[in-house]
């Protein structure tokens, strides 16, 4: 992991804490004011006089274990053994002592602005080394900061099944997680979602404010599944009607503040639903990141996240697209099943520099309803299209990149252009209008492409479908054969 020096989080740690205010409700933790720890909870339901639990301190010694001893009886000159074997799993698995290991079987939500800090790197019985959350074909527990903040760091969070004594491989029946919702009470009609034939579960229903999540230097895995807010690692900012009537709601200029904030630094995400997922993520910094072996998508900043910088991270082997919004620099995009680095639905104005996306299932950066954007200075290497654009991308500049194209892969190209976008040899329509900014009739025009190297011994690099007034200047170079390293 690289260390950020000048890296600096929403959420204050709990050096110069207010007291919190802990609470065990309906089968669930709440922390509801000033700022707790994991000991902060343990100790709660230590001292309150209830069962013990919902948290445990982990004894890993008694984790599926069974040991073999050898007694030994003289009798004469011989020495005879008997062998016994034992089965530690029937002890106890928690231990009344600081392991380092906590195991937690309950949901604990965070609100009123109080703040959950999990922190590997505080003194001896404060720090919190590992977190395992009990999930299992039957049941799975979520931390929720829902108008509270949660700040992890230096640590480890994973799912934990206990009866296998191994994380929760299996996503298809819910898997437990982790998730920052903001929800607030605008005030305004429009926000009530009354034009809405159906109840939309986007909307705003509690005035919770406004919730952040920060991550640092640590490592999450096994966690979420396909699931509203729940995949994993997610950000949502609930307010927006299902019929798109307010979109309005997460803008900067209409002073509602509504969004949901968090940044990600130097840790390793790994075998979640999704890497990350965001709804109104509101100017996140992820910086210096593994993202890989997620199912869907590594990093999936989605409707209305804006002013994100995604930079230097490596994302690689995820079932979907890598990234699929990105601005600023980045490091390796590779071996994910699909596009290496999406720019979606309006998300225009981009700058995507200096990457190293390759053996990506599709495109190594694809420009899906996208306006104004940079795409320069990359090395796009056996993916099935170097760039491509659909659904109306437009007014986008693609320079100054190095783009290699598999010798003897019929129908791949390093630059492609369609009208709408291609998986697996089907058209992908979606139920959103086929148009970026700019460009009504989601035709593929107004695009410069210069000053691009290009490697490849097909007849053919480029193709262009449904597009029209779209500019390939003649500084483009064509190399015959592959790539010298």
């Amino acid at each position: 992991m690289n260390f950020c020096a000048r890296c600096s989080l929403h959420t204050a740690r709990c050096t110069h804490k207010t007291s919190p205010t802990i609470s065990y409700d309906d089968g669930a933790l709440h922390v509801q004011g000033g700022c707790a720890t994991i000991r902060d909870l343990i100790e709660y339901r230590t001292n309150d006089g209830k069962q013990i639990g919902p948290i445990f301190h982990f004894d890993e010694v008694w984790k599926g274990t069974s040991v073999t001893l050898g007694v030994a009886f003289p009798k004469g000159e011989l020495l005879i053994m008997f062998f016994l074997t034992t089965n530690l799993q029937d002890k106890k698995w928690y231990t009344d002592t600081y392991t380092g290991t906590y195991y937690l079987e309950s949901d604990v939500f965070i609100t009123n602005g109080a703040t959950l800090s999990i922190d590997g790197s505080e003194s001896e019985e404060n720090e919190c080394e590992t977190l395992l959350l009990a999930s299992n074909s039957s049941t799975f527990n979520r931390i929720t900061a829902h108008g509270g903040n949660l700040d992890i760091r230096y640590t480890k969070i994973f799912s934990w099944d206990l009866k296998n004594e191994d994380y929760d491989t299996d996503p298809s029946d819910g898997r437990s997680y982790l998730s920052a919702v903001t929800e607030k009470i605008t005030g305004r009609t429009k926000d009530t979602c009354p034009d809405d034939s159906s109840s939309s579960n986007g909307q705003a229903k509690e005035d919770m404010g406004n919730a952040n999540m920060d991550i640092h230097r640590s490592e999450i895995g096994y966690l979420g599944y396909d699931g509203s807010e729940a995949y994993g690692i997610s950000y949502k900012a609930r307010g927006l009607c299902k019929d798109n009537s307010n979109l309005d709601i997460f803008d900067d200029d209409n002073g509602l503040n509504v969004g949901v904030t968090g940044d990600i630094y130097d840790s390793d995400l790994h075998h979640n639903w999704f890497g990350h997922y965001s709804w109104g993520h509101d100017g996140g910094k992820w910086q210096y990141n593994t993202v890989h072996d997620n199912y869907g998508y590594g990093f999936d900043p989605h409707d209305d996240s804006d002013k994100l910088k995604i930079v230097g991270n490596e994302v690689y082997n995820n079932g979907w697209h890598g990234i699929i919004y990105t601005y600023g620099l980045l490091r390796m995009v590779y071996n994910n099943g699909r596009h290496g680095i999406m720019l979606h639905r309006s998300c225009d104005r981009a700058n995507v520099r200096e990457n190293y996306a390759y053996n990506n299932g599709e495109a190594g950066i694809a420009l899906f309803e996208t306006s104004d954007s940079k795409v320069y200075k990359n090395t796009l290497e056996n993916n099935k299209y170097g760039v491509r654009w659909s659904n109306g991308a437009n007014n986008n500049r693609v320079w100054k990149n190095d783009i290699v194209v598999e010798a003897d892969q019929g129908g791949d190209f390093a630059f492609y252009m369609c009208e709408f976008a291609q998986t697996d040899g089907e058209t992908v329509k979606g139920t959103d209008p086929q148009e970026a900014e700019g460009n009504e009739d989601g035709r593929i025009r107004d695009n410069s492409v210069y000053r691009n190297n290009i490697w490849s011994d097909q007849d053919m690099v480029w193709k262009a479908t449904e597009a029209e007034d779209n500019v390939f200047w003649v500084r483009s170079f064509l190399f015959m054969g592959s790539r010298e390293k």
